[in-house]
């Protein structure tokens, strides 16, 4: 399941591309850079593709983690996606 991130109009994009969509959604969550401080940022629709956070300080660096999830509990190994700002 390939993905990415980018920064869109200031906020943080990210996007991946499912085999097929998660039948009870997908659990996103959102670490700093080194891994700690790993906090839940949204539970999405299984057809869902995108996601826009918009509280995530795009002049920092992010690691996101999307893992399919039956509501209760995590049903695969995490798509791990680095996000880090663009250097001018």
């Amino acid at each position: 399941m390939p993905g990415g991130t980018r920064e869109t109009d200031g906020d943080i994009e990210i996007w991946w591309r499912a085999p097929r969509p998660a039948p009870h959604g997908y659990l996103l969550e959102r670490s700093a850079a080194d891994g700690s401080n790993r906090v839940i940022v949204a539970q999405l629709k299984g057809d869902a593709l995108r996601y826009v956070d918009a509280l995530a300080s795009p002049r920092k660096s992010w690691t996101y983690y999307l893992t399919a999830f039956d509501g209760r509990y995590r049903l695969s190994r995490p798509l791990v996606l680095r996000y880090a700002p663009r250097e001018d």
